[in-house]
């Protein structure tokens, strides 16, 4: 199993979007109303970006191939939006 480290952000218009800064050969990246939309949005992208390669009859790079996890690590706005929100409902 790969592990893609993705970074999340939530814009001012509360649109969470993620992306893989590490990843060599493509930059993956969506957008979502939730953390876990954007990343099904980047998994969906993920796999256009596989087929691409295919179409192309194109090696596909081996950091793309296999069983793939994405570990996101939240920015700080993320988790000032996560605090607030625990602190909302008093939870720590």
């Amino acid at each position: 199993m790969k592990k893609i480290l993705i970074v999340v952000e939530k814009g001012k218009d509360g649109i969470y979007s993620v992306y893989s800064p590490n990843t060599e050969f493509t930059v993956l990246n969506g957008q979502g109303a939730t953390v876990e939309d954007a990343i099904s949005d980047m998994k969906e992208a993920l796999q256009e970006v596989i087929e691409s390669y295919l179409e192309a009859d194109e090696d596909i790079p081996a950091e793309l191939t296999g069983h793939i996890e994405f570990e996101h690590i939240p920015n700080d706005e993320t988790i000032e939006a996560i605090n607030e929100a625990r602190a909302k409902k008093g939870m720590k």
